[in-house]
């Protein structure tokens, strides 16, 4: 029985890698290690939606499964920084919750028209940094 528990209960793991989305099978994340079969619950359900993207995550490996717990986007398929979280309308102005650095940062003029109507959607953008706090996308997607 002292055997099982140390099984049942898991090893902490921390990885780094490529979201593999499988349309069959589970979602995978690729790394130096090999491939690790993903559990998603909670918030990490959104993983299924980044395929590509360069990731790193904290979790417990438990029955040949990866469970995650925290998560963090490092970069998109296209090799640009990533911002990630709810979308927010201050006003005129709109802009991501960035989960990642934990700071707002607002998008520019192009982008605000096609995300104020996506205001308290997840989404996640990717482009470059234009000036303090503000983010020029070149491409995004919807994360719920």
């Amino acid at each position: 029985m002292l055997l099982l528990l140390p099984i049942l209960a898991g090893c902490a793991l921390h990885r780094v890698g490529v979201v593999e989305v499988v349309e069959e099978g589970p979602v995978r994340l690729v790394s130096v290690d090999g491939r690790d079969r993903l559990l998603l619950l909670g918030e990490a359900e959104r993983l299924r939606y980044l395929d590509g993207h360069l990731v790193e995550l904290d979790g417990t490996k438990t029955l040949g499964r990866l469970r995650v717990g925290q998560w963090r986007v490092i970069e998109g398929p296209r090799g640009l920084p990533v911002w990630y979280g709810p979308v927010q309308v201050l006003g005129s102005q709109v802009g991501i919750q960035d989960l990642g650095s934990g700071m707002f940062v607002y998008v520019d003029a192009r982008a605000a028209e096609r995300l104020r109507s996506k205001a308290g959607e997840w989404v996640l953008v990717e482009g470059y940094v234009e000036g303090p706090q503000r983010v020029v996308v070149l491409h995004w997607r919807s994360l719920d």
